[in-house]
């Protein structure tokens, strides 16, 4: 007797799955499917060329088990430390700012 490999959820099972979840979000990130997109989101490679889609982070902690967000611990500190970078970089004045040239006056 052979059994459904262990990386699929056979169909008998989804009744196990919650019919929702509940969670903060953390980003969303506008995404154009080009040919870096296809690889680095193979799971959305049915999706044509140049369109356009969104990517949004869930916090998701209190849906899960605390040997599960172990198991991910890395994972989740490194995505935090991205999202305060992308932030950081968003909320720095640009030169053509008007901040930007009014504080650069001050060191003239």
């Amino acid at each position: 007797m052979s059994s459904a490999p262990s990386s699929e959820l056979p169909v008998d099972r989804y009744h196990l799955l919650p019919e929702q979840i509940h969670g903060r979000g953390l980003d969303i990130e506008h995404v154009v499917m080009d040919e870096e997109a296809q690889k680095r989101y193979r799971f959305l490679s049915h999706l044509p060329r140049f369109c356009d889609f969104y990517i949004c982070e869930v916090d998701l902690t209190s849906q899960l088990s605390p040997s599960t967000l172990n198991s991910f611990r890395n994972d989740l500190k490194k995505r935090a430390k991205q999202r305060k970078q992308k932030q950081r970089l968003q909320n720095a004045p640009s030169p053509s700012s008007p901040i930007f040239k009014s504080n650069a006056a001050a060191f003239s």
